[in-house]
């Protein structure tokens, strides 16, 4: 976890900067849609520290990667990428905070009936509202007014 005088640091420099919104990026290596049973655990494990971080410095947006549905269907890989997402971030609540999640299309893996090799926003959709808001371009939860709000990021 940042230690409270880095944070207080980067928090006095987005203000005097003017670095708002703060996006962040997590792990390229989580693969919340892995069925493989020794990274899945350590997928979730890797997400819940990235959640965890991301709200103790204050960003209010979280990029994330669904992963590669390696081995099995892209329905199947969906539902475990959303069930990831609930798992990592059981006990999280926020309303100022938006996972973003970065879709980067690939030839299928042979075994995989999709022309896609990675979930996309659909799995957002199994989210529920107690977890941190999972969108491909903005929130699921409620917003400020327009005039409030910060803006897309880029």
């Amino acid at each position: 976890m940042p230690a409270p005088a880095a944070v207080a640091k980067l928090n006095d420099a987005r203000q005097r900067l003017d670095v708002n919104p703060l996006v962040v990026h997590a792990n390229y290596l989580i693969n919340l849609a892995s069925i493989d049973p020794a990274n899945r655990p350590k997928s979730i494990d890797a997400f819940r520290g990235e959640l965890e971080r991301a709200l103790a410095i204050g960003a209010e947006y979280l990029v994330l990667h669904p992963g590669s549905y390696k081995d099995q269907t892209l329905d199947t890989a969906y539902d475990r990428f959303a069930e990831g997402i609930l798992e990592a971030s059981r006990g999280i609540k926020s309303h100022t905070f938006t996972l973003l999640l970065e879709n980067s299309p690939a030839p299928a893996p042979p075994s995989a009936p999709s022309s896609a090799n990675s979930p996309n926003s659909a799995s957002a959709s199994k989210a529920n509202s107690t977890t941190p808001s999972a969108t491909a371009s903005t929130p699921a939860t409620p917003s400020p007014p327009a005039s409030t709000s910060p803006p897309p990021p880029p």
